[in-house]
């Protein structure tokens, strides 16, 4: 997570990043599923799933993460409202893991938040 926050601090106007790619959303968190994304920013960690079981939950928890179990436009929602009281203005995000209904709700909801689309990005940090 470190790198992963150090390469975001390193970029100017990355304020935060969607991670979507279930591999990666493992890889950080420990937590599993086809539907679930991590938002990481400087201050504030969340594990937002829409289809997962809780003792996964759990495990995610213990990782630093906090969760939110969620469905899509409640999680977009959140993100809204997360990324306002956090001032974000430019999130790297892993697109191809969003069919494109759901992202243009985001991105929507997401009104003047840039989305940076960082799709092998994020595989290269975790590679080091």
């Amino acid at each position: 997570m470190s790198r992963l926050l150090d390469q975001m601090e390193n970029h100017d106007g990355v304020n935060a990043a969607l991670i979507t790619d279930p591999e990666d959303v493992e890889y950080y968190s420990g937590f599993r599923a086809n539907e679930a994304m991590l938002f990481v920013h400087s201050l504030v960690r969340y594990l937002i799933v829409m289809d997962g079981e809780a003792d996964q939950l759990c495990k995610a928890e213990q990782s630093g993460f906090k969760v939110l179990n969620a469905s899509w436009d409640e999680a977009v929602n959140f993100l809204s409202k997360l990324c306002s009281k956090l001032g974000v203005h430019s999130i790297w995000i892993e697109e191809k893991y969003i069919n494109k209904e759901k992202y243009r709700l985001l991105k929507e909801s997401l009104n003047g938040v840039e989305l940076i689309p960082v799709d092998d990005f994020i595989e290269k940090i975790i590679e080091g």
